[in-house]
């Protein structure tokens, strides 16, 4: 059962890890690598 919270959680972390791919520099994906790590420990 997903109460409101942890939907919301979700989507929160969904939304940095958007914001990390958009800033992520092509050349380097050590800092998105970094922040998937990071997002799949949390959930």
């Amino acid at each position: 059962m997903a109460s409101p919270l942890m939907l919301q959680r979700n989507g929160m972390l969904s939304g940095l890890l958007a914001a990390n791919m958009l800033i992520d520099i092509p050349a380097n994906h050590e800092p998105l690598a970094a922040g998937t790590n990071v997002e799949v420990l949390l959930l």
